[in-house]
């Protein structure tokens, strides 16, 4: 009973994060991948270091958030489709 619970309490956050993660690069949780994909490219494009010369070191921090939560996504999609 207690796994069930930690399980719940696990996917419960799981579940906000990943919300987060959509709300982060602006797409609705119901993206595709394709659409995914051509949302991280752009804003790769636009925050990258290389590319952002005059903040490089936000960009930089706005990149890293930007590449984790299109893993987290790209991981949970994985997930879904097996």
């Amino acid at each position: 009973e207690a796994w069930e619970e930690y399980k719940e309490k696990f996917e419960q956050d799981e579940d906000e994060n990943l919300a987060k993660y959509y709300r982060l690069l602006g797409l609705k949780q119901s993206a595709t991948y394709d659409e995914l994909r051509q949302r991280f490219r752009e804003l790769a494009l636009k925050y990258h270091p290389d590319k952002n010369k005059i903040k490089k070191i936000q960009a930089a921090k706005k990149f890293t958030k930007i590449f984790e939560a299109y893993e987290k996504i790209i991981e949970r999609m994985k997930k879904c489709a097996v």
